[in-house]
């Protein structure tokens, strides 16, 4: 077996060595600038206008995202999951109204 063998779920590989294990966090799919993250489509989702902001900056804009929906839509979960990265939303100043407030 090569240097490059596949470690079982403890980290080992094949003949006993240890291999260093990354530190992750359940935040990188939002924290990370760069590097592997791993998360689902909706959470993709929800990082891209994070990520625009993050270019448009960068660039010199100051830009604007608005994002919308509707009941029933098929990107139910997306409000949801903007809501649980909130402080990460707001740390690149997209914001999310709350439907309660337009009544």
């Amino acid at each position: 077996m090569g240097a490059g063998a596949a470690a079982d779920a403890t980290g080992r590989r094949p003949g006993g060595t240890q291999m260093a294990l990354a530190a992750v966090s359940l935040d990188d799919k939002y924290a990370l600038d760069e590097g592997r993250i791993y998360l689902t489509g909706t959470q993709a989702l929800v990082r891209l206008p994070m990520m625009q902001r993050q270019r448009d900056v960068a660039a010199g804009l100051n830009t604007a995202c608005f994002i919308s929906g509707y009941r029933g839509s098929p990107l139910g979960g997306f409000d949801r999951e903007l809501w649980a990265a909130k402080r990460f939303v707001e740390r690149v100043f997209v914001v999310e109204a709350d439907r309660r407030e337009r009544h």
